[in-house]
């Protein structure tokens, strides 16, 4: 056995090795927190940032699809955590919208969103735009599922899914 695999553990013990990303939670590790965390998928009114329009999406509620201001229909999705420390505040956001036969209608990748932290303890992220087909019979009326993945750096996922109902909603 070579001197460095002896020296190298003790080294990394005392001066700490490589760069830390922000854990799900500051007193426990990932997994623990992973297990222990939730996660809600809501909406909010278009451009609307404040904690206090989050709308819970409960299992089979419809899910308002939205023309958007330049044209596409959408989906304005939220979501409201505990899954990570205070001192994080971006945070990676996955979502996906699939019909209950497995067509896929809609999915987004948003990087270092920001992470509100609410007064009610709990942290959003708003205005997450799912953007569907512009063919509105391909989805209008059907039952789908929606899964939200949050996490840091593209790392530590927490996730969540809810069945929904989507309706076309004209403004």
């Amino acid at each position: 056995m070579s001197h460095f695999r002896l020296i190298a553990p003790f080294v990394c013990l005392v001066f700490g090795c490589g760069t830390q990303t922000p854990s799900l939670s500051a007193d426990a590790p990932a997994e623990d927190s992973a297990a222990n965390a939730f996660i809600e998928i809501g909406t909010n009114p278009q451009g609307q940032i404040s904690t206090e329009d989050f709308e819970l999406l409960a299992p089979d509620d419809p899910a308002q699809v939205v023309l958007g201001p330049q044209g596409a229909w959408m989906i304005v999705c939220a979501l409201r955590t505990d899954a990570f420390a205070e001192d994080v505040d971006r945070v990676d956001v996955k979502g996906v919208l699939e019909t209950a036969e497995g067509d896929l209608l809609g999915t987004f990748y948003y990087k270092r969103r920001p992470l509100i932290q609410g007064l009610d303890g709990q942290a959003y992220v708003m205005n997450l735009y799912l953007v569907v087909s512009s063919i509105i019979a391909t989805w209008n009326g059907k039952n789908a599922t929606l899964l939200l993945k949050v996490g840091i750096d593209g790392k530590d996922w927490v996730h969540t899914e809810t069945p929904v109902f989507l309706m076309q909603v004209l403004n």
